[in-house]
C-alpha cells in the first residue's frame, strides 16, 4: 500500500485536472435524464436553490438531443429536442450560475448513427471509420445485447461491443480536420448552454474500426493518430474554456489510464453500480490506483446511511429524497454536511482494513489517512447477512507515541487511544445493525476531550 499511496499522491500532484487553476476537488451533484421536460429540470433546480441545499453542480444526461427516444439512436442529430426544451439549455444554466452552481451537459460525439446528419460526413475523406461489411466481429459469433453478466460469453461480447445500433460509425480523431471540426463545435455548444462540465461518453468499442482502416503492415497507426487527437481535442476545449472540467464516462470507467486522468474524471465510473455491494468493491479496488472517481447515487434520508455511506467517494453523488418538506430538507443537509466534513480525507492516502470481498455475510472497511496532520476517517460497513456485531481494524502509518482522538460521527461518542495500540491491538467497533455502517475520525487528541466508549 505505501506503493500505491505514492501513487495517489503522485497523481494528486501532478495528474490531476485544474480548472479555474485550482486543483478540481469532485463535486456534490444531483443528476437528472435529458429526456425530462425542462419544466421538470426547473422544478428540481428551485428545489436546491431555495431549500439552499449544498448541492454544487447540476447534471443532465442523455436525451436532450436529437428526436424521441431511444437516445442511443441518435448520436450525430445533435438538435436540442424543443419538444422538451423549447427555451433551449441556456435557460437550465443560467439559474444554476445565478445560485452559485455549475452546470453538466452529456454528449457522445464519436459514435455516429445511420440516418442523422453527421452520418454524411461518411463522404469526407477520412472523417468516420466504418467495419468490415458493416458489422462488428461479435455479431459472427451470434453475441447479442442482453446476454446476462454471469454468462461467460458476457465479457468477449462487452469487450468488442463495437455498435449500440446497425451501422454505427467512428469519428476519426486523427484525421485533423474531423478534429478541427469536432473541437470548434464543441467548444461552441459549451459557449452556447453555458456549461461547466462536458461530460463525454463513449459507447463504442474503438478497435475493430483502428484495424480495419489500418493495411496489414500499418497496424496500430490509426489507433495512436486517434488517442492523439483526442487528447489534443480535450487540451484544446480546456485552453478555450479554462473553468471548464471535463467527465469522462466512456460507458463507464473505459478510459480510466494516466492521460486521460490528468484531462478528465469519471464521475461514472461503471455502467453496473447496481447495489451496495457492487459500489463498495468498486471503490475498495479503484482507490488503490485512481484517487477521483465517482459511484451512483443515494437517497439522502436518515436511516440510509449505510447505502449512502457505500457509494461516497471522492465526490457524492445525491438523490434527493421524494418529499420536498422541512424535515426531509434537514435531513438531507445533515447528511450532506457530514460527507463535507469528512470529504478532504479522500485526497490523502488509502488503507484497506478487510479483505475484498463481494459475499454479503461480512465486513468491508477501509481508512482515509492525512499524514502530515496526523488525522483521518474509518469508513466501516456491515453487510446485511454478517452475523458479527464487532470487527476489530487495524490503523496505518500512525504515530506510535501519539494519542489520538476518535469519535463518532453518529453518536458523537470520543474515546482516546494511543496510536501504537491503534496499528498493533486495532480498533473495535460494533455494529448492531444488519447491514449498518460507521464514520469514525480520528485526530491528535485535544486534552479537554471525552472518552466514552462506543
Amino acid at each position: 500500500m505505501r506503493g500505491n499511496n505514492l501513487l495517489r499522491r503522485f497523481l494528486l500532484t501532478h495528474r490531476r485536472p485544474g480548472p479555474g487553476g485550482r486543483p478540481l476537488t469532485l463535486p456534490i451533484l444531483v443528476g437528472a435524464w435529458g429526456g425530462s421536460p425542462a419544466t421538470d429540470h426547473f422544478k428540481t433546480i428551485r428545489r436546491i436553490t431555495s431549500r439552499e441545499l449544498p448541492i454544487e453542480l447540476y447534471w443532465i444526461d442523455a436525451g436532450w438531443f436529437g428526436g424521441r427516444a431511444p437516445w442511443y439512436k441518435h448520436p450525430g442529430n445533435w438538435q436540442v429536442r424543443k419538444d422538451l426544451y423549447p427555451q433551449g439549455l441556456k435557460a437550465i444554466s443560467e439559474p444554476l450560475h445565478r445560485s452559485g452552481r455549475k452546470f453538466l451537459l452529456w454528449f457522445e460525439p464519436h459514435r455516429v448513427c445511420q440516418g442523422t446528419p453527421w452520418h454524411e460526413f461518411k463522404d469526407r475523406p477520412n472523417w468516420l471509420l466504418g467495419l468490415k461489411d458493416g458489422n462488428p466481429a461479435y455479431k459472427q459469433r451470434n453475441l447479442k445485447w442482453g446476454i446476462p453478466h454471469e454468462d461467460p460469453r458476457w465479457v468477449v461480447w462487452e469487450s468488442r461491443r463495437s455498435q449500440i445500433t446497425e451501422g454505427d460509425l467512428l469519428w476519426n480523431m486523427g484525421e485533423p480536420a474531423a478534429r478541427r471540426f469536432l473541437t470548434d463545435w464543441l467548444s461552441d455548444r459549451i459557449a452556447e448552454f453555458g456549461l461547466d462540465w462536458y461530460r463525454e461518453d463513449f459507447n463504442i468499442a474503438p478497435l475493430e474500426y483502428w484495424q480495419v482502416a489500418d493495411p496489414p503492415d500499418r497496424q496500430g497507426m490509426t489507433e495512436i493518430r486517434f488517442i492523439e487527437g483526442l487528447y489534443t481535442m480535450w487540451d484544446e476545449l480546456l485552453r478555450r474554456h479554462p473553468n471548464l472540467a471535463i467527465d469522462n464516462c466512456a460507458s463507464g470507467g473505459r478510459r480510466i489510464d494516466l492521460e486521460t486522468i490528468g484531462r478528465s474524471t469519471a464521475l461514472w465510473r461503471t455502467d453496473w453500480p447496481v447495489d451496495a455491494i457492487h459500489r463498495q468493491c468498486h471503490t475498495f479496488g479503484l482507490m488503490a490506483w485512481v484517487p477521483l472517481h465517482m459511484s451512483a447515487g443515494a437517497v439522502m434520508k436518515r436511516g440510509n446511511e449505510y447505502e449512502i455511506r457505500s457509494a461516497m467517494t471522492a465526490g457524492l453523488n445525491v438523490v434527493l429524497p421524494p418529499q420536498d418538506d422541512e424535515e426531509s430538507t434537514l435531513q438531507a443537509k445533515a447528511i450532506i454536511e457530514q460527507y463535507r466534513s469528512i470529504q478532504k480525507y479522500y485526497y490523502g492516502d488509502y488503507y484497506p482494513l478487510t479483505g475484498y470481498s463481494q459475499a454479503k455475510d461480512v465486513w468491508m472497511a477501509y481508512q482515509l489517512h492525512l499524514p502530515e496532520t496526523q488525522e483521518g476517517v474509518v469508513v466501516v460497513l456491515r453487510r446485511p447477512s454478517s452475523p458479527r456485531e464487532r470487527e476489530v481494524l487495524r490503523l496505518n502509518d500512525l504515530n506510535s507515541d501519539t494519542t489520538y482522538d476518535l469519535t463518532n460521527l453518529d453518536t458523537a461518542q470520543t474515546q482516546a487511544i494511543v496510536g501504537a495500540t491503534l496499528m498493533r491491538d486495532g480498533l473495535e467497533v460494533t455494529l448492531g445493525g444488519k447491514p449498518s455502517s460507521a464514520l469514525i475520525r480520528y485526530q491528535k487528541k485535544n486534552p479537554s476531550s471525552r472518552q466514552l466508549p462506543y
